[in-house]
């Protein structure tokens, strides 16, 4: 303290040279209080148009900040400093523009940083860079971008398909964003100027179709490859999509069975990012309901697969008043038994069974035809099971039977009323009903499949 206080008489004395000495010396034989001697240095070489050397400029830079001075980390830090620092200028600014919420600061920054690897060659992507990207511009197109241009360099193809796949999806995923094109051309570029592709080429074949089309019949191998690859979900709706821009309507509309047996299928995502592509899923389901050979097949596969999907928390509460809301609509507007089907249709598509339920119950009540009666009841044991209520289930099936006249008809209700009874843990009760099935038709695989597996139970 005696030294520090002798080198403010000098300064208070204007004594610059001789407290730069002091200090000199100081700083040379004690390692404590290191920010006090390093601001003090800084004062005593002003007035003599003197610089801090580069490492002790960064430095106290350093401890500005660590002392929340950071007024003078800023200043120390606009000051011109070596390249050989840059990284850890760089790091340090990230720093001090974080602790002051400038985010456009920090993304200038970072992006300086990314495009001078780039441009030296650095075959090296510090954790600390990666860390604030992902905190803080994970879906930002242009850092991606360069991430994915450094991770090509280096050759790290495992990191360059997630940054590839992640930047595609969030540029496609809105079919109303602009720029989509002009983002995929620039992701095609990249993977065009990189050295070494391997599989990553299928993705530079996706982006040149979606941006040029197809220009020969090269093209349709190319297609061919993509459709195959692609097994996430996500991606075989971006292919689905792809298609469809590709003007190949006939191969989307086989590609759709595809996508809609996909483990992780969710209309819920369609429906929010892929609008225009749901023709594709609730045209299919609305085809099933106009043959009455083995539907419930296929309804009860879509029920289970509603039944499976992870939804996001909601307040139970606004469901409720979202479906009294629905409920009153339905029951005061004029709709026909078919409009109604086709609303009870999306609602299951859209995970409203109890508006399903409602809007199937009044198409039951205004049917005017035994065809439009069993669609309707068809729909109305759908969202009885999707909502678990398998006695009011085996109710409607029993109803239907009533006024089934022809052997589908009775096939189909008859394997219904089983599938409920197999949920309420009836065996005996299914077992007789699917014996009931095989004696009208020995050749009805369901019913024989179902009872051979309750027979071996």
């Amino acid at each position: 303290m005696e030294a520090i206080d002798q080198i403010r008489q000098m300064m208070a004395e204007q004594k610059y040279f001789e407290a730069q000495k002091l200090i000199e010396v100081q700083l040379k034989i004690t390692s404590s209080p290191q920010y006090t001697l390093l601001k003090l240095y800084l004062e005593s070489l002003i007035p003599q148009n003197k610089k801090l050397q580069p490492e002790q400029q960064i430095e106290l830079a350093e401890k500005s900040f660590e002392n929340n001075d950071h007024k003078l980390a800023f200043e120390l830090l606009e000051t011109k400093i070596s390249t050989t620092y840059f990284s850890r200028v760089t790091k340090l600014k990230l720093k001090l523009v974080e602790a002051n919420g400038n985010f456009d600061e920090m993304y200038k920054c970072l992006s300086e940083y990314l495009i001078r690897l780039f441009e030296f060659q650095v075959p090296c992507l510090p954790d600390w860079l990666k860390n604030y990207v992902e905190r803080y511009f994970k879906n930002d197109f242009g850092l991606n971008l360069k991430l994915l241009s450094i991770n090509l360099m280096i050759n790290d193809l495992k990191k360059s398909e997630d940054i590839i796949k992640s930047i595609i999806v969030s540029s496609v995923e809105n079919s109303q964003n602009r720029g989509i094109k002009e983002k995929i051309n620039a992701i095609s570029e990249v993977l065009m100027n990189a050295s070494n592709k391997g599989r990553l080429e299928i993705y530079q074949n996706f982006c040149q179709l979606f941006t040029r089309g197809i220009q020969d019949k090269s093209d349709y191998k190319k297609l061919i490859e993509i459709i195959i690859y692609f097994e996430e979900f996500k991606f075989q709706v971006i292919t689905l999509d792809l298609l469809l821009r590709l003007e190949l309507s006939e191969i989307a509309e086989d590609y759709s069975i595809t996508v809609r047996g996909s483990k992780e299928y969710s209309f819920i995502y369609l429906e929010k990012f892929y609008p225009h592509l749901k023709k594709f899923f609730l045209k299919k389901l609305k085809e099933d309901l106009n043959s009455t050979n083995e539907i419930v097949k296929p309804l009860f596969e879509m029920a289970e697969s509603l039944k499976s999907e992870v939804l996001p928390p909601v307040n139970e509460y606004e469901v409720e008043v979202d479906v009294t809301q629905y409920n009153n609509i339905l029951k005061y507007q004029d709709y026909t038994s078919a409009q109604l089907c086709d609303l009870a249709v999306s609602f299951i598509q859209s995970d409203m069974p109890r508006v399903a339920l409602t809007a199937s119950e009044l198409a039951v009540s205004s049917s005017q035809s035994e065809n439009d009666f069993f669609k309707a009841s068809y729909l109305k044991l759908i969202c009885q099971m999707l909502l678990n209520d398998y006695r009011a289930a085996v109710d409607t099936s029993m109803e239907a039977l009533h006024r089934a006249k022809s052997q589908e008809d009775i096939l189909s209700f008859l394997y219904s009323q089983a599938e409920a009874y197999i949920r309420l843990n009836l065996k005996s009760d299914a077992k007789r009903v699917l014996r009931n099935i095989v004696a009208i038709d020995e050749k009805y695989r369901l019913a024989k499949e179902r009872l051979e597996k309750l027979n071996e139970i």
